[in-house]
């Protein structure tokens, strides 16, 4: 995914070399929605619409046009101006531009069109704040700087057409354009760290961040584990060293066992996710064997032990039991809980022997309240009577 003049996923150095310099760099993969994919990225010059052709010439933008499964987003390099996002549901035609015969817009017949009914704004001012929608009809000219436009209207157009499908052929649509492309993209070899090194493993999986699923490269050798992103997004390759890793842990992930997680340097942690339960098995075996990977024993009785000796704290315990039931901070959908013991907040000092400072462990939380009680038992019983109902419609 990411970042494209040549290759499908390659990133043009000046980008790389802009975020580096100016430090305000925007893009997030936190702007796309849940489950879709960024791909790559042209450099571009963004006309706006609405105006005559010399006044867009002279309030001409130089940014990044960023291709994604469900949309297509304009970052300019003015962090003043916001990022534009087109949806594809929400765009009605894209295609080459044609002007004017001596059109200052177009001199390369590289100009790219794009019409659509919504423009979505974010990031106005290089400030945090809810998107802005506008509606109305449109058409947006982006002038391609360094790639032909031929190639880059063809990929757009794959995708636009698959907007138009039903969830799940679009779903099926991309996945195979999706994998099409990761299949054209190896591990560079010239991010290893010795000439020594050996690849044992070397697959294909997800890095799962908070509301982030980002496919790439997973390449294991006797020294470091390797996680190249086909997007380059938010980096081109993240390194873990082996001899800083102190805890690996297998993972549920949607309910499938493919997760593993591991625990390194201060405080820091990655969260894989492999295709298959077989293949997350496999890599895990292999890391755990490596010589250089010198893990902590984190077994039960053994932390049991640590926390009633006072080695560990009360939060490293429940954090050791969270992660013991597939609990992780980087999946929304398994977050760690903390047990909610204490009921007394107004006293200034807690006794501990009086019952009364803790909450009723014999009932849950639903029933702690006789209020909530009552409104929970109505609300169930009207939920079974609806269900009776629409069952005997049916019927």
């Amino acid at each position: 995914y990411r970042h494209s003049t040549g290759m499908a996923f390659g990133s043009q150095t000046s980008s790389l070399l802009l975020d580096k310099q100016d430090g305000t760099k925007r893009f997030s993969l936190l702007l796309l929605e849940p489950g879709e994919i960024y791909f790559e990225d042209f450099s571009v010059i963004f006309y706006p619409s609405g105006l005559s052709e010399t006044a867009a010439f002279k309030r001409k933008q130089r940014g990044r046009l960023k291709l994604c499964s469900k949309s297509v987003l304009f970052d300019p390099e003015n962090v003043s101006q916001p990022i534009l996002k087109f949806s594809f549901r929400d765009v009605k035609s894209l295609g080459q531009w044609t002007g004017a015969l001596l059109s200052k817009l177009d001199t390369k017949g590289s100009v790219l069109s794009i019409r659509t009914n919504q423009v979505t704004e974010m990031k106005e001012g290089n400030m945090i704040s809810p998107y802005k929608f506008q509606k109305m009809h449109r058409e947006c000219l982006f002038s391609l700087t360094y790639v032909g436009l031929d190639d880059v209207l063809a990929r757009m157009q794959q995708l636009y057409k698959a907007s138009t499908l039903g969830f799940v052929d679009q779903r099926a649509m991309i996945t195979s354009i999706v994998r099409a492309r990761q299949a054209m993209v190896s591990f560079n070899a010239g991010w290893l760290e010795s000439l020594y090194e050996k690849i044992v493993v070397e697959a294909t999986g997800d890095r799962v961040t908070p509301l982030v699923q980002n496919p790439g490269r997973i390449v294991l050798t006797n020294a470091f584990l390797y996680f190249q992103p086909f997007n380059k997004e938010p980096e081109v390759v993240l390194k873990v060293k082996l001899s800083s890793m102190e805890q690996i842990v297998k993972r549920r992930y949607l309910l499938r066992q493919v997760g593993i997680e591991i625990f390194y340097g201060e405080s820091s942690n990655l969260l894989l996710v492999l295709a298959t339960t077989l293949e997350r098995d496999h890599l895990y075996d292999e890391l755990v064997s490596q010589p250089e990977a010198r893990l902590q024993d984190t077994g039960q009785e053994h932390m049991t032990l640590k926390w009633q000796n006072g080695v560990i704290s009360n939060y490293d315990y429940l954090m050791y039991l969270n992660s013991m039931a597939d609990r992780s901070f980087n999946d929304l959908t398994q977050y760690p809980v903390f047990p909610w013991t204490v009921c007394d907040f107004e006293s200034r000092e807690l006794d501990l022997q009086d019952p009364r400072t803790f909450r009723d462990l014999t009932k849950p939380i639903g029933a702690l309240n006789l209020e909530r009680l009552e409104r929970l038992k109505v609300g169930g019983i009207v939920s079974v009577l609806r269900c009776v109902v629409a069952c005997m419609w049916r019927s």
